[in-house]
C-alpha cells in the first residue's frame, strides 16, 4: 500500500425509526440513516417508517446531503416473493439510496428488477471472508462483514478496499426468520 494514498472516510451511520431520530442524526453529522418499513425488515418490533412517509423522508435526507438505507434483512419465503419485489420498485421510485439485504435470493431479484438500485448486505448475511461474497455470483454492492469477524482477521491486504467493518453494529430484535 502506498503511503500517499488516504483510506476512504468512513461512512456514519445512524439508525432512525422516527422523525425525532432522523433530525437528531442529521443535526450531528450522520452521512446516512437506517430505518425499517412495516414489512421485511429485522426491525419490526422497533418504530418504523411508513410507505406514505417514504418519500418525504428521502427528500429530507437528501436536502440534508444524507442518505437514506431501507432495512430489507429479513429472509424471504416463496409465498413473499411478489411483496418483496414490490417493495423493491417502492423503494427505487422512492429514491432510497440502498437496501440493506440478508437473503441472497432478494438480492438475486433486485438484480433483475431494479438492477440500478444498490444493494448493502447485512450483517444478518454472514458474509466472513471477502472470498465468500466474491464466490456469489449475485454479490451485493456493498458487503458488510458478519459481526462474529473481527477487522483484522476478515482483511488481507488484497482486498483490504473492499470490506466494511460493523463490530460496533446495534443488537436486532428477533423476527420470524431469525428467532
Amino acid at each position: 500500500m502506498s503511503l500517499s494514498r488516504r483510506p476512504a472516510k468512513p461512512e456514519l451511520l445512524a439508525p432512525a425509526g422516527d422523525w425525532e431520530c432522523v433530525r437528531a442524526a442529521v443535526a450531528n453529522g450522520a452521512d446516512a440513516v437506517y430505518f425499517g418499513l412495516p414489512a421485511f425488515n429485522a426491525r419490526m418490533r422497533a418504530t418504523n417508517f411508513t410507505v406514505e412517509e417514504l418519500p418525504q423522508l428521502m427528500a429530507f435526507l437528501h436536502e440534508h446531503g444524507v442518505k437514506g438505507y431501507a432495512a430489507f434483512n429479513t429472509l424471504i419465503f416463496t409465498d413473499e416473493l411478489a411483496a418483496a419485489e414490490t417493495q423493491l420498485h417502492l423503494l427505487a421510485r422512492a429514491g432510497v439510496d440502498a437496501a440493506i439485504v440478508q437473503d441472497v435470493g432478494l438480492v438475486s431479484l433486485a438484480r433483475e428488477g431494479v438492477p440500478a438500485f444498490h444493494l448493502h448486505a447485512s450483517t444478518q448475511m454472514t458474509l466472513t471472508s471477502p472470498e465468500g461474497n466474491a464466490s456469489a455470483s449475485v454479490a451485493p454492492s456493498s458487503p458488510v462483514n458478519s459481526r462474529s469477524v473481527n477487522w483484522p482477521n476478515s482483511r488481507t491486504p488484497k482486498t483490504r478496499s473492499h470490506w466494511k467493518s460493523s463490530s460496533t453494529a446495534p443488537s436486532v430484535s428477533p423476527t420470524r426468520a431469525n428467532a
